[in-house]
């Protein structure tokens, strides 16, 4: 084992500590007795993010989009080389409706942008209206759904066991306020915090909160 991935293994080995929610006070309560701020939880666990193909995302989102650019957001969103279908999907959905994004005035709401783009799957079109308003909109996939229900409910819940329409009303309804929590650290901060604890949660088969936590969930 690389020591990167023998430090990062040691830290997941510490994560008794799971963060847990309180917002009310704009806290994070982990299961021990200990109080988290949302910086401070986004600064632990986006240093626990690891993606290889990190500097891909970063040279292409939050400019002005193109082809190649879509392309490749896209190629790392599905972490590699896309199927056809995949790759149609891409063409056809987004790459010849650039246009048709740039021309939308700012400040349109997220569910007008998804009426208006609503061909492709939930989650590549809640990626597509990440890449229009890369700090408006942040990215959700599993592990941030993951994440967010661990957070809020006390139980992680799976994002395949929704339907289209039901991923769709779960982000605008529920993930864009959960994220606004976060609203004073820098987007992609968050997003691979969030990313990370949800992959955590599932690597290690945490569902929930311990029926004995202090915290009386």
């Amino acid at each position: 084992m690389t020591t990167d991935k023998a430090q990062h293994r040691i830290k997941g080995l510490r994560m008794e500590k799971l963060i847990h929610k309180d917002f009310q006070d704009g806290q994070l309560t982990a299961l021990l007795p200990t109080r988290v701020s949302p910086p401070d939880f986004a600064a632990y666990w986006s240093d626990l993010y690891h993606d290889p193909r990190e500097e891909l995302y970063l040279e292409n989102i939050g400019k002005p989009l193109t082809p190649d650019r879509v392309r490749a957001l896209y190629f790392w969103k599905n972490g590699g080389k896309l199927s056809k279908i995949k790759s149609q999907s891409v063409e056809q959905n987004y790459i010849q409706l650039i246009k048709e994004a740039e021309n939308l005035p700012p400040d349109t709401p997220a569910a007008n942008f998804l009426d208006t783009f609503s061909e492709g799957g939930a989650i590549w079109r809640l990626f597509w209206l990440h890449c229009w308003q890369p700090s408006r909109y942040p990215i959700y996939d599993q592990h941030v759904h993951r994440a967010m229900t661990f957070i809020e409910q006390g139980k992680a819940k799976e994002l395949n066991d929704c339907n289209d329409k039901e991923k769709i009303s779960m982000y605008l309804n529920q993930f864009l306020p959960f994220s606004r929590k976060f609203k004073s650290i820098q987007p992609r901060t968050v997003d691979r915090a969030l990313w990370a604890y949800g992959k955590f949660l599932k690597t290690y088969r945490i569902n929930r909160v311990p029926a004995t936590s202090e915290n009386g969930v």
